[in-house]
């Protein structure tokens, strides 16, 4: 979700987006992929900007998305 990706600076994807699109509460990144319907890999490397507890969700479309909680800890 935005909030989350607001307090973190994404450093890299991979695989790459094909594109970014940017929503009122998400961000949302399309990926090609190229045997649809099999699971793919997805890192997403990021750099926290603050210590503390960050909440976010992660998710694929056309299925309910899944809440997480982390702690930045210095």
């Amino acid at each position: 979700n935005r909030d989350y990706i607001e307090a973190a600076q994404v450093q890299r994807i991979l695989p790459s987006p094909a594109i970014v699109e940017a929503g009122a509460d998400r961000l949302t990144y399309v990926l090609r992929v190229s045997h649809a319907g099999r699971p793919t890999a997805v890192t997403i490397h990021l750099e926290p900007d603050r210590v503390g507890s960050l909440s976010g969700q992660i998710g694929v479309a056309g299925h309910k998305p899944l809440r997480f909680d982390q702690f930045i800890y210095p």
